[in-house]
Order: C-alpha cells, then structure tokens, then sequence
C-alpha cells in the first residue's frame, strides 16, 4: 500500500515539473551603464521611459530575445541614441519590447519612431523637444525658462510643467495631423504655429502669438492677450482678447 502511495506522489510531481516547465518563458533583459547625456533621441519602435535625477543607465526587456539583440544603445557627444540595428526585426515585434533610462538631466529629446516616449522632469535654460512622424511623446514636471517643442507628422505632444516662454510648431504630413497639448504647461509668452490640419492647445497668462493655416485648428486658454494670424480654412480661438 506504501509502495503504490508513493509511486501515485511520484507521478503528481512528474506531471507537476512537466507543466511547469511548459509554462512560458519570461521576457529577456539586457542593460547598459553609459556615459553622460542631456540629451536623448529615440529611433527604435519600441516604448521608453525616462526618469530623471540620478543614474546613467539604461534597461530594455522584450519578449523576443532577437529585439534585445538589434537594439543599439550608445551615447555620442553627450546624446543618448537609441536605435535597432538594419531589418533584423519587424516593427510590429519590436513594440513588444520597453527601455527605461535614467540619467541625472535632460534638455532634450528627439523621436523619430512610432512608439511612446515619456519623461518625468526636464529642466535647463533651454529645453528641446522633437517629434517626427507618428510617436507620442509627454514630459512632465517640465521647468525652464524657454521650450521649444517641434511635431511633424502624425504624432502627439504633452507638456506639463512650467516655462517661462514656450514656442510651438506643429504641421502634419499628407493625411497625418498631430496634436500639441500643451494646456498643461504654465507659461507667460507663447508663440504657436500651426498648419497642415495640426491641432494646437495652450494656455499663457501674458501674449500669445498665432499663426494658423491649412485647416490647423489652434486653442489657447488663460489672460493672455492674443495676436492671431490666420488662414480662413484654420480656427483659433482664445479665451482673452484676439488682435
């Protein structure tokens, strides 16, 4: 009777180290530790998280080892590039994968890739940002006395934060129109311009300078006084004076 009860707990655990040994494998990581860098440009399909503060280091994981293998990171001249290598994955494998990236500062990010970037905390005396094509960059905690934010393309752009002066560019390409929201961002003087079905929306409590056509359509909030220029296909519309 022992004998058979110990052959039946035998079999149990046999079945039980073959199931999991079929369960799934984890994702694979890979991690750099890199040199300074105020500034970050992101042209791999693949999301990324920035934090800011401390730290000069950078962890990717994904569930397809061949992702972690194309992805380049490398850092030149003080700009932290992040990149796959040729064709070894498709687009649609590499979404798979995440970076997160933690350096004490930064003053400027450029996306070229269709992924999602986000930043917590961005300061400096000039803080630059870039999206070309159809990638979705937010900052937050934004402080610095000027910001720049440029989107070409499809894509998406959210500040919050404060900047003394802010200017904004936004202007699709073909049937791709992006949106700018920048409601989020405390500033003082704002300049805007839009075009090619963009859409715009800010907030300044001092001026704001817009300059709208080919159907952008382009909000600005708070007490700013608001000089517009604009096509007669665009909209602007401002909760303070227009002139």
């Amino acid at each position: 009777m022992i004998g058979r009860t110990m052959r039946l707990i035998a079999g149990a655990m046999l079945g039980l180290g073959l199931a999991l040994g079929a369960s799934p494998a984890s994702a694979s990581e890979r991690s750099w530790h890199l040199g300074s860098a105020e500034r970050l440009q992101v042209e791999a399909p693949l999301a990324v998280t920035v934090t800011t503060g401390a730290g000069n280091a950078v962890r990717a994981t994904a569930d397809d080892p061949r992702v972690l293998e194309a992805l380049e990171v490398t850092v030149n001249a003080g700009t932290l590039l992040i990149r796959l290598a040729g064709n070894a994955v498709r687009p649609a494998t590499s979404l798979r994968g995440a970076v997160t990236v933690a350096v004490p500062r930064l003053q400027s990010v450029a996306l070229f890739a269709d992924a999602p970037v986000s930043v917590a905390g961005m300061r400096g005396d000039r803080v630059m940002l870039t999206v070309t094509g159809k990638g979705a960059l937010t900052v937050t905690a934004l402080d610095t006395p000027q910001l720049v934010a440029t989107l070409i393309g499809g894509g998406s752009v959210s500040l919050a934060g404060r900047a003394a002066e802010v200017r904004l560019a936004a202007s699709g390409i073909g049937s791709d129109a992006g949106t700018i929201d920048a409601a989020g961002l405390v500033t003082d003087r704002l300049v805007i311009q839009a075009g090619d079905a963009a859409q715009v929306r800010a907030a300044a409590r001092s001026t704001a300078t817009v300059r709208a056509s080919a159907g952008s359509v382009v909000d600005v909030a708070g007490n700013a006084a608001c000089t517009v220029r604009a096509s007669t296909d665009s909209q602007v519309r401002c909760t303070a004076a227009i002139r």
